[in-house]
């Protein structure tokens, strides 16, 4: 895809770029900050108001969340429909608490409870990124007393869709939890897609200040 080459390379037209080659005389964004590459995929605080990061990430989460097996695992993601009952997605007869990790899957017949959390920043932050989210939510595995709980932050990067080494071990053991016709390649692919399909339409709407609805991006390879 034409534009992960050029999100790798950094030669997207951002207005940063634009002024390096003599095409603006204005580098900012409507937010004020210089608009860089990472600045609009990932820095922009308008956009994150807006909802614009959270409708890529969000998609990812339903795409995890249609893979995710019903009959053997009940789980909670952080969007709509798939919550608890009270809006959250720690169940509240394990613990009470205001944090909502993005998906939570309890596996009752062995007592578990694995907690994931969805980051997708600059390429360059990863490392960051899973610390950060480590460090907010590790205390789960040890506030929550009635289940064996691991708290696993994981990213993809949002410039090119990258998956690093540790970052597909952690989404190998995720899909452990989906149906079985879903496979381990074409789950990791389609996040990946999503995730850069999200960045492009973020970075098409650089230059727009309005943000509304937008159509859920689908899944484009089968699961099988």
């Amino acid at each position: 895809m034409k534009f992960v080459l050029n999100a790798s390379i950094d030669t997207l037209p951002s207005k940063v770029n634009l002024r390096q080659w003599g095409k603006v005389t204005n580098d900012k964004c409507f937010c004020g900050q210089r608009q860089t590459l990472n600045h609009i995929l990932s820095c922009c605080k308008k956009a994150l108001e807006q909802g614009r990061y959270t409708y890529r990430h969000d998609n990812i989460l339903a795409y995890i969340s249609k893979c995710l097996d019903t009959d053997k695992f009940r789980f909670y993601v952080d969007i709509e429909n798939h919550q608890t009952s009270s809006g959250g997605t720690i169940p509240t007869s394990a613990l009470v608490t205001t944090l909502k990790p993005d998906i939570v899957i309890v596996y009752e017949k062995k007592n578990t409870m694995d907690i994931f959390e969805l980051t997708v920043p600059g390429e360059t932050r990863i490392e960051i990124a899973h610390k950060l989210k480590q460090d907010k939510y590790q205390h789960f595995s040890t506030d929550i007393k009635y289940h064996s709980v691991t708290v696993i932050p994981f990213e993809v990067g949002s410039h090119t869709g990258h998956i690093s080494r540790e970052n597909k071990s952690y989404l190998q053991r995720l899909h452990k939890y989906c149906k079985k016709e879903v496979k381990l390649k074409s789950f990791k692919n389609n996040i990946s897609t999503i995730a850069v399909l999200g960045s492009y339409l973020i970075f098409n709407n650089r230059n727009t200040e309005a943000w509304g609805e937008n159509e859920t991006i689908l899944a484009p390879f089968t699961n099988n």
